[in-house]
């Protein structure tokens, strides 16, 4: 009778460590192919909410949503005009007002969100997607530029609340930028007027957010 040979010990550990490597390799690869289908797919949830900022504005005589302004917030990890539990309450608010034309409150979420905003619990569908203050119930064609100005942009946590950052008053304007806290670390996806979203990297948003200069994709 033939014997059948088995494994030794050590061509098993050589098996083992080979494989080991090799997912080391294609760990990352994998990752990345993930994250890059997340960022498609929030990029595509903004062009949704941009064609429903127009469409909402066709039917209001050009203009964008009204924010109510009752509450000023700039902390950590809140700040800007803030309407609590933006599905259910009376106040105006911009992730409302364009629902009926969303149609699918799931769209308001991006998929690389890194859980909820520290400290708080969702009570109602989730937003993770802030409105430019600059552009609340101003009219569509306002802007010089609509291709450089933002109309809204993804932050990193999902929140009970619809929020516009930068929000300006008439004592200024409360503005935040969370250093990496983008979901798509080091890049915000960021829709502009003319419905079109892009990359920008976070060093480019951080200036312009924060200190407004000539030309920045904020204020008009």
């Amino acid at each position: 009778m033939r014997r059948r040979r088995a494994f030794t010990l050590i061509e098993l550990l050589v098996v083992i460590a080979i494989i080991a490597i090799l997912a080391s390799i294609l760990m990352p690869v994998f990752a990345q192919a993930r994250e890059a289908a997340r960022r498609t797919s929030c990029t595509s949830n903004m062009r949704h909410l941009g064609i429903a900022m127009s469409l909402y504005a066709s039917d209001y005589d050009g203009l964008y949503p009204a924010h109510t302004a009752l509450v000023q917030l700039c902390q950590f990890d809140r700040a800007g005009f803030l309407v609590d539990d933006w599905f259910n309450t009376p106040l105006a608010n911009w992730a409302r007002a364009i629902l009926v034309y969303a149609k699918d409150a799931r769209i308001y979420t991006c998929p690389s969100n890194k859980g909820v905003v520290p400290g708080h619990t969702l009570t109602g569908p989730p937003v993770s997607y802030i409105m430019n203050g600059f552009a609340v119930g101003r009219n569509e064609d306002a802007s010089p530029n609509p291709a450089g100005t933002c109309l809204l942009w993804d932050y990193r946590f999902q929140m009970n609340e619809a929020r516009v950052d930068p929000a300006p008053t008439t004592q200024g304007w409360w503005q935040c930028f969370f250093w990496g806290w983008t979901a798509h670390e080091p890049r915000f996806n960021i829709l502009f007027q003319d419905i079109h979203v892009k990359s920008v990297d976070e060093k480019k948003f951080a200036e312009d957010i924060w200190t407004l200069p000539p030309n920045n994709m904020f204020s008009y």
